[in-house]
């Protein structure tokens, strides 16, 4: 090949960005994936916290639907409503809500009010599903 060739640089900004778009692209899309995971988890960790407190306290945000008639029936709605409003409608039910009570939390002993939320993440959904992974986060406060 000649010099001349390899010297033109008309019509070189499209392999270069083809280039740079085909690194970019993929991270960008695992950025925006990643952070939408992260927040998913910091959320749904909030609603425990903030549904073990409401039952461990009685307050009235918890008690207030005399419909269900336990306290941990109430626990459930109230963290199932605030999962659907701040998250997704079909992302938890109540049966991914378990209320109980322990003696211990973290290893420290007293009486608590414990609230486990199990959840499917979902993973690669931006550019294709590529299976879900199963979370379980709890939350304790003490009675």
């Amino acid at each position: 090949m000649n010099r001349r060739f390899f010297r033109q640089t008309k019509a070189s900004t499209l392999p270069e960005a083809a280039v740079v778009l085909a690194l970019m692209l993929p991270m960008l899309v695992g950025s925006i994936e990643i952070s939408l995971m992260m927040w998913t988890k910091g959320t749904m960790q909030s609603i425990a916290a903030l549904s073990a407190r409401c039952i461990a306290t009685n307050s009235t945000n918890c008690t207030a639907n005399a419909s269900y008639p336990t306290d941990v029936l109430r626990t459930q709605n109230y963290a199932l409503t605030m999962a659907n409003a701040l998250i997704s409608q079909a992302k938890i039910t109540a049966a991914n809500i378990t209320v109980t009570t322990s003696t211990t939390c973290n290893n420290a002993p007293g009486q608590y009010d414990v609230v486990s939320i199990t959840y499917s993440d979902w993973f690669g959904a931006m550019i294709a599903p590529l299976g879900a992974r199963t979370d379980k986060l709890t939350a304790c406060y003490p009675i």
